[in-house]
């Protein structure tokens, strides 16, 4: 089992763009992507600290909420799978078996964080 607690991830609505016809990663999604990657790493998570959960898994998302707007929570999965494959926690997301979700109890703020659990499935 590995657990890590992230900064809170741009929706899966607003990670990619489409620039003279190419999809790309949006600025804030790769801003995020290089924070929450470091903040993996010095939790010892991935292939760079050894800790990896080989084929399939169960994933689990607790979220903060950063403030209190109106969110889709299963707009968290992707960009969180995604990071978990870049970071080396997982070998692919196409093997998650189960998904998780759901928000925390504390009050909404800018400190707002994410935590995963991930285990083998």
């Amino acid at each position: 089992m590995l657990t890590v607690s992230l900064p809170y991830p741009p929706s899966a609505n607003a990670i990619w763009r489409n620039v003279a016809g190419k999809t790309l990663k949006s600025e804030p999604y790769r801003k995020w992507i290089s924070a929450a990657f470091a903040n993996a790493v010095e939790q010892g998570v991935g292939t760079l600290r050894r800790q990896k959960i080989p084929g399939r898994y169960s994933l689990t998302i607790l979220a903060d909420r950063p403030d209190n707007r109106h969110r889709d929570l299963d707009n968290l999965a992707k960009p969180i799978s995604d990071l978990l494959k870049t970071v080396g926690a997982i070998e692919d997301d196409h093997l998650a078996q189960r998904i998780t979700l759901a928000w925390s109890n504390r009050q909404p703020g800018k400190d707002a964080r994410i935590w995963v659990t991930l285990e083998s499935a």
